[in-house]
């Protein structure tokens, strides 16, 4: 592993049109001196990555295209991981539009905050983005918005960061590795939306020790596509986080008891499915709206 720098890591999976802007926005970051190097996990793709990687890319930064054949964002980032020569790895993901500084701040803030495991930054919305009328409530499901009420460290032990953007320090990956972290999770794959691979990591990091840190003046644009901005879409999301939580319940559990705190699960699982159960047969209405999806908006339908 080299003394100082970054390894930028974009997963994609067919994202060979929705890249080129991320790479264009890559290019027009600032020589500070800082050294880094862009990898592209080519994740089972059927496209042609290389191709677009080959118009686009005109920087002296070193760029390298890299299989993995497993289909999950969580094995595409195990193969990030382990290819990084830097000891900090930014995760970028490949409609993220990074601001021109954002590889010399975050560099900077890595080399001030030894003990930062993870930072994240703010993710914003395109600026001419028609947003639905509910959007602001949800905007962080779709990681857009702050991640924390004020910068600094993440003092609640159930907060956490998202993935875009996200920069991990490589020695607090080791400590994982070194305690026989093995992901749950392995995120979105085609259209099952199960998603936590972010949550996960960031609750190991915090398990063995390491700080999350939310510094916002790490900007990127989130170029999310516009067919994923509506409620459909959003039932989806909810739907896989849902299933999520149930795996994620476990860390939190460990995270209560390192923390000092009362134990997210505290009763068995077959009573918990059945207060579950009795939430949701008590808002009929509610239950059979969300089966037509119906009341678009209404926070009782998520």
């Amino acid at each position: 592993m080299s003394k100082t720098g970054i390894s930028v890591v974009i997963c994609t999976h067919n994202g060979e049109k929705r890249i080129v802007p991320t790479l264009e926005y890559l290019t027009n970051q600032e020589d500070d001196g800082i050294s880094w190097e862009l990898l592209l996990i080519d994740n089972a793709s059927t496209d042609n990555l290389e191709r677009s990687v080959n118009r686009v890319w005109n920087s002296s930064i070193p760029v390298e295209i890299i299989a993995e054949e497993k289909i999950g964002l969580s094995y595409a980032r195990l193969k990030g991981l382990e290819k990084a020569k830097y000891p900090y790895i930014c995760f970028v993901d490949d409609d993220n539009l990074l601001a021109p500084d954002y590889i010399k701040l975050v560099h900077a803030f890595m080399e001030s905050h030894t003990d930062a495991g993870a930072v994240g930054g703010l993710n914003l919305a395109p600026e001419h983005m028609e947003k639905p009328f509910w959007f602001s409530r949800y905007q962080g499901n779709f990681a857009i918005g702050p991640q924390s009420k004020a910068p600094g460290k993440l003092v609640n032990h159930n907060a956490f960061l998202w993935g875009a953007g996200m920069c991990i320090r490589k020695e607090a990956w080791q400590d994982l590795l070194d305690n026989n972290f093995v992901f749950l999770m392995t995120g979105r794959t085609g259209k099952k939306l199960l998603s936590g691979e972010d949550t996960e990591i960031c609750c190991m990091l915090r398990l063995c020790g390491w700080n999350l840190y939310y510094d916002e003046q790490l900007r990127l644009v989130h170029q999310i596509s516009s067919n994923r901005i509506n409620w459909e879409y959003l039932c989806k999301l909810k739907r896989g986080l849902g299933a999520s939580s149930v795996y994620m319940a476990l860390y939190r559990n460990l995270l209560s008891i390192k923390f000092n705190q009362v134990p997210t699960i505290t009763q068995p699982w077959w009573m918990e499915m059945i207060k579950d159960a009795l939430k949701i047969i008590s808002r009929p209405f509610s239950l059979a709206a969300t089966l037509f999806g119906l009341y678009e908006g209404n926070d009782k339908i998520i």
